[in-house]
């Protein structure tokens, strides 16, 4: 392994007046674990620090990890884009020219779900669905999947993390059927994270880092000097685009100015300068953002609007249940609904096959 620059300590700056943030008006992102996930853990530098310390040392030998390799998919269903975030990697066999695939997943809730399994199960067949229809698939083959949970639950994971155990109930004698499919999972918890420090990127030492500290409500001001080094660290061996997408995180997950303060106080000038400067065009482009979602709140409001007024003219009065499914549709359902209205005999082939 090539030596690591080791990051100086940053210089305390106690003297220094405190630096305020702009105070927040608007999120400033929809999904800031899923982008600054995405951001670490798709650079191979930073994902083969990580999964080579993760997997069985067995399984970790078998892997040419220097031919790491992003696979541009995401499965994630988007009504749980809050709360996971996925990234696909492939990395060859020692001594073959065959490949395997790394499925990393990050949960970011604070509640194990019993049924992970048989989600990484669906995220997994979908993953091998698209290789067998890639140009390059082996015929005949199915590349490995490693799957992988990383957990940023406060308490220790009590899901299930084979497939085999979903087929038991409590108290009830496990059958003798045969298990047809199975999955098992290999889980990280962040809340412990045994992982050798000095085995990782500097990056993925602070993510791990802040992202179990967000986890665990602890973002205050006596781990500030702890999340001044991260910065530090990073900035130092990663450079100024890894250092933005920290920092950036960091205010996504809303700090507050006691604790933006303190980390100030510990920082060199040049990186608090920078520190707060991202801070204000994260603050600028929220805001833009939120006028954005205002115009289109807007314009489905009033497309809804039309549309209850239209149904009320054909069809007379509306069951409450018709209101309240065309004032709470998306765009999309709106101009739909809309062009069946033209030719409808009826309320319910307004909304045919939705």
């Amino acid at each position: 392994m090539s030596p690591r620059r080791k990051s100086p300590k940053p210089r305390s700056n106690r003297n220094r007046k405190p630096t305020r943030t702009p105070a927040r008006t608007t999120p400033l992102t929809p999904f800031p674990h899923d982008h600054f996930f995405r951001y670490v853990f798709s650079k191979p530098l930073h994902a083969r620090s990580l999964l080579h310390r993760l997997l069985p040392a067995n399984v970790s030998r078998r892997l040419a990890w220097r031919s790491i390799h992003l696979e541009p998919d995401t499965y994630i269903d988007p009504r749980l884009a809050e709360t996971a975030s996925d990234v696909l990697l492939s990395v060859r066999l020692r001594g073959s020219s065959q490949r395997a695939l790394v499925y990393l997943l990050f949960e970011h809730q604070s509640t194990s779900d019993r049924l992970m399994p048989l989600r990484m199960l669906g995220y997994t067949f979908q993953a091998w669905s698209d290789y067998v229809a890639r140009t390059d698939a082996i015929s005949g083959y199915l590349p490995p999947i490693i799957p992988i949970l990383l957990s940023q639950g406060r308490r220790r994971w009590r899901g299930a993390r084979r497939l085999s155990e979903l087929h038991r109930l409590r108290g009830v004698p496990p059958s003798e059927l045969p298990t047809f499919v199975e999955l098992r999972m290999i889980l990280h918890e962040l809340r412990s994270d045994p992982l050798p420090k000095e085995e990782l990127t500097a990056l993925v030492r602070a993510a791990l880092g802040l992202m179990k500290l967000v986890a665990a409500g602890e973002l205050l001001p006596k781990n500030a000097a702890l999340v001044a080094r991260w910065f530090a660290e990073v900035r130092l061996a990663h450079g100024r685009a890894a250092f933005t997408a920290l920092v950036s995180y960091f205010f996504h997950a809303d700090p507050n100015e006691r604790m933006i303060d303190a980390i100030a106080k510990e920082l060199p000038s040049t990186m608090r300068t920078s520190m707060m400067s991202i801070a204000q065009k994260l603050e600028a482009r929220g805001e833009a953002r939120g006028e954005a979602r205002g115009k289109l709140e807007g314009q489905r409001e009033g497309q809804a609007a039309i549309i209850v007024h239209q149904l009320s003219q054909r069809f007379g009065k509306l069951p409450q249940r018709v209101t309240r499914r065309v004032r709470g549709g998306s765009l999309p359902e709106l101009e739909r609904w809309a062009e069946r209205l033209l030719d409808a005999t009826t309320i319910d082939d307004v909304f045919a096959d939705d």
